[in-house]
């Protein structure tokens, strides 16, 4: 189209077609300019492709990854919970739905269900602890499960980061293990 503009506006001054300098600059410009054009849009049609297979790859992992996590939450006897700093479920293994007797729709975003008001605030503390310090702690304390019967668990926390530096969000990990009957 450019070079085309060029053509036809040298016919229309000179009422004839003249090839000169300013003729051959300018169709000069628009070549290069196009076939620039071109690589570039290549080009990143290229890296599209390639993120777009980057994407695909990191879902497919992702998907893995969660797969995994499930596979070990139903296969651990221990219940395995998540908590917030401030001592709220973030996630809720089916194991724990089976110990406790509460689903993870019921649980995720509240405290730790049954805990008497001493174990509530003890918990609270030692989950700030270990997201603050990254030292593992560990604790007893009797809940009620769902249905009214008294289980005594231990429970092992532990900071969940990703990384070598804590962030303030990164999600405290705990193991909690029904102790009632061994002990009953």
């Amino acid at each position: 189209v450019g070079l085309a503009w060029i053509v036809l506006s040298s016919i229309w001054v000179r009422d004839a077609l003249v090839i000169d300098a300013e003729l051959l600059k300018g169709s000069a410009f628009v070549l290069v300019t196009a076939a620039g054009l071109a690589f570039l849009l290549r080009r990143d049609e290229a890296r599209e492709l390639e993120l777009r297979d980057t994407v695909e790859l990191a879902e497919s992992r992702l998907a893995a990854g969660d797969s995994l996590i499930r596979a070990i939450e139903s296969a651990v006897p221990s219940g395995i919970v998540t908590f917030d700093r401030e001592g709220r479920v973030r996630s809720w293994s089916p194991t724990m739905s089976r110990l406790l007797g509460w689903s993870a729709e019921e649980r995720v975003g509240e405290q730790l269900p049954g805990l008497r008001a001493e174990n509530r605030t003890e918990l609270v503390r030692i989950v700030g602890r270990v997201s603050s310090t990254g030292m593992p702690a560990r604790l007893n304390i009797a809940v009620s499960r769902n249905d009214g019967t008294d289980a005594d668990l231990v429970c092992e926390f532990a900071v969940l980061s990703h990384n070598a530096r804590l962030s303030d969000d990164a999600p405290v990990i705990a193991a909690l293990t029904d102790i009632s009957e061994i002990e009953g």
